[in-house]
């Protein structure tokens, strides 16, 4: 696509009744949803590259699989699409993919949003950050209805492995920091995953002032979840 904002990528597995891929097609492939990538994304699973992007990210499935572009824009698109499986049945344990948006144009001061909110069993592979507000802000992993996090980061630009803010831009194998317009964060986590046998949830500081402590920033906030889950 030309221009890939407004789009939605839209994928069913086996005829379920709603879609296990629901996102926008920019963030899904690692990029902002302001619009075509002005350099190229190298992540190894998503990314863009020569005027394509490209996702390896394994979609297994047994009966049927059924691959969207949604436009909600007024205008018409042209779209070229590639899409390449091997003729094999899964192994009866292979979990479904998913990805899932968030998107929170006005968030609760002194308080975490939620990026997902998934049940059943499964295990979380990755995130993309479209343009955060902040720098500062924990990262909370609530696995099986636990309380309290199993996993408490340190800071949103330490969760994509660089230092000091956002202003250092680099696309790697499996994490990376891209200006388009603002940052646009990405980091897969391929193969140390977080696994959830009922459940999983996941939430965000949005910013850390040193006097009034964490949750200050304003702004939208948004992205894309991937994880499987098993059976539905």
């Amino acid at each position: 696509a030309e221009n890939p904002a407004g789009l939605r990528l839209l994928m069913t597995w086996d005829g379920a009744a709603a879609a296990q891929v629901s996102a926008p097609l920019g963030p899904f492939f690692g990029c902002s949803d302001a619009g075509r990538p002005a350099t190229d994304v190298k992540g190894l699973w998503t990314g863009f590259a020569d005027g394509w992007f490209y996702c390896y990210l394994p979609m297994p499935f047994h009966t049927s699989a059924k691959i969207e572009i949604a436009n909600d824009m007024d205008a018409q698109v042209a779209v070229t699409a590639q899409a390449g499986w091997i003729a094999r049945p899964p192994d009866d344990d292979a979990a479904y993919f998913h990805a899932r948006r968030y998107d929170h144009a006005l968030v609760e001061p002194g308080r975490d949003y939620e990026v997902l909110d998934a049940t059943g069993r499964g295990h979380f592979v990755g995130i993309v950050m479209d343009r955060p507000g902040h720098m500062e802000g924990d990262d909370s992993f609530f696995v099986d209805g636990a309380r309290e996090p199993v996993i408490r980061g340190t800071g949103t630009e330490d969760f994509f492995n660089f230092a000091w803010g956002l202003s250092h831009t680099g696309d790697y194998a499996l994490h990376g920091i891209t200006i388009q317009g603002g940052p646009v964060c990405y980091r897969m986590h391929i193969p140390a995953t977080v696994p959830f046998a009922r459940s999983l949830k996941i939430t965000w500081e949005h910013g850390h002032d040193v006097q009034a402590g964490p949750n200050t920033h304003q702004g939208r906030y948004s992205g894309v979840v991937f994880y499987y889950v098993l059976g539905e």
